[in-house]
């Protein structure tokens, strides 16, 4: 039984099976080539804190989006949601940019349409320019 959480050996079963082999595959031609996209536009990645203390992305008027707390050894904290105004040092630490490629945590529960947990590549300038030029790039590669 592959899909069972309940199954005590199922991280067991999940290495016998080639389509989560092709799914890591495929994560890390994902992973790879964003960070090549990036670079060739000479931005400067960080890797950023995922938990912080203060609530990192107020919820916005109709979102049903609550910030995940966690105890973090005694110290209550929570999951990040967006690493955005950690982001804004590295744009100001380089004059050509900056960018992440973190996880992103919500506290909703998630829907066919709308994820709680998810990865981001995000930076600060042009964006839509950006990512319509990532989405290129990546779909290009595939052909």
């Amino acid at each position: 039984m592959h899909g069972n959480w309940l199954d005590k050996d199922r991280f067991l079963h999940l290495l016998d099976n080639p389509w989560y082999k092709l799914l890591a595959e495929l994560q890390s031609y994902i992973s790879v080539e964003t960070y090549r996209y990036w670079d060739s536009q000479s931005l400067k990645t960080l890797h950023l804190p995922i938990t912080t203390n203060a609530v990192s992305s107020p919820m916005g008027l109709g979102s049903d989006s609550l910030p995940v707390k966690i105890d973090l050894f005694g110290i209550e904290t929570y999951l990040a949601d967006s690493m955005q105004f950690m982001l804004e040092y590295g744009c100001r630490f380089f004059d050509s940019g900056s960018y992440y490629v973190m996880p992103s945590f919500r506290g909703e529960n998630a829907t066919k349409r709308h994820l709680c947990q998810f990865y981001v590549s995000a930076h600060l300038s042009s964006a839509l320019s950006y990512n319509r030029s990532l989405a290129a790039h990546s779909t290009a590669l595939g052909r």
